[in-house]
């Protein structure tokens, strides 16, 4: 009785992993792609990012997560990219797959613009007990040594850009399936729209060495509990960046990352958790890095990245420390000038005193 109830606890863990639409990250703010599709491009350069995260750090076998996304821009405002991921759970259950994604900007003007985009792909997810001590533990049965199941992965989101704000709603999943029920252990269908995951930030410099970015994440779920999260991210000479965020119910993240010459970025988290069950299962740590492969796509005008973030562009930082320079030696010629002429006044002065002697 015991190894059936085992059994069917595994075999709705193994079912409601599908349905977990919304993985939680605690820097999606350097890479929006890997939470909608609409962001594909956004960086306004060929992009490649790669993330790792362990998960309870003080059990073992606790979860971790990897993932690599690249997208890059094209020209008439398309956008082309795709991740690939993995995830295991305590050594038993491992989840991969792929998707790709194309996305289209609609620009009303410089400033102000819409971004869509869709992705397509597949998963599986496979539940491996094919330790001997772990088959007769749980299964006793080998027919139930290795279980897989294979998935679609359809997302679709929208983004509104206006200057250094934006806002955007993606649908994690468009392909609805069945799962099993925790309560009856019977199947249930998640539609397309029972979870929905809605993002804003803002970008607010001040001057041009230092910015703040509040970020506000807020995740729908019809069929689990649906949870908020906020970050505050400060930018240092948009070289250093250190910030802190808080999870809906997981506590408090601590967050810190560099830049190398506005193409390399290094982000690390430290999850506190909630106090009551870090204690038990210890902290996570996340690490995040990207990277744009190529300079700035010329054809692309529209673009947020957070690698890149002054307010400014190199080629108009450049311009403004140019005429800076200019106005400096202006003005240090018109003192000369200025000098030259008082010298001019003195000397008929001099002269008139040295006659007199």
């Amino acid at each position: 009785m015991k190894k059936i109830f085992v059994s069917c606890l595994f075999f709705f863990l193994f079912n409601q992993l599908l349905a977990q639409e919304q993985r939680v990250f605690s820097q999606f703010f350097m890479n929006p792609y890997i939470y909608n599709p609409a962001y594909v491009g956004v960086e306004g350069h060929t992009a490649l990012f790669v993330m790792y995260r362990a998960q309870y750090s003080g059990l073992k076998g606790g979860p971790s997560f990897s993932h690599a996304t690249f997208h890059t821009p094209l020209k008439g405002g398309i956008g082309i990219g795709g991740m690939a991921f993995n995830e295991q759970e305590g050594g038993i259950l491992n989840t991969s797959g792929f998707k790709v994604s194309a996305g289209y900007l609609a620009a009303f003007d410089r400033k102000h613009y819409l971004r869509f985009g869709m992705s397509l792909g597949a998963g599986t997810t496979t539940l491996d007990a094919s330790d001997p001590a772990i088959a007769a533990d749980i299964f006793g049965d080998p027919a139930f040594a290795n279980l897989s199941n294979k998935y679609l992965i359809a997302d679709f989101g929208v983004t509104y850009h206006f200057d250094h704000f934006n806002f955007g709603v993606s649908i994690p999943n468009l392909v609805g399936r069945e799962v099993i029920s925790s309560e009856t252990f019977s199947p249930i269908k998640i539609s397309p729209l029972d979870n929905i995951l809605i993002k804003m930030n803002y970008r607010g410099h001040i001057g041009h060495d230092f910015a703040l970015e509040p970020h506000l994440l807020y995740r729908y779920s019809n069929i689990t509990t649906s949870q908020y999260e906020a970050a505050l991210i400060a930018h240092v000479k948009h070289i250093v960046w250190v910030g802190a965020s808080y999870r809906e119910g997981a506590g408090i993240n601590a967050l810190v990352g560099f830049k190398v010459k506005e193409k390399l970025g290094i982000g690390y988290a430290f999850e506190l958790g909630n106090s009551d069950i870090s204690s038990i299962t210890g902290n996570t740590h996340e690490l995040h890095i990207g990277y744009h492969l190529s300079s700035h796509k010329k054809h692309h005008g529209h673009h947020s990245s957070f690698i890149k973030s002054h307010k400014l562009t190199a080629e108009e930082r450049a311009k403004l420390a140019e005429q800076k320079l200019l106005k400096q030696e202006q003005k240090e010629k018109r003192e000369e000038e200025r000098l030259a002429k008082l010298n001019q006044k003195d000397t008929p002065v001099k002269k008139e005193v040295e006659a007199v002697e």
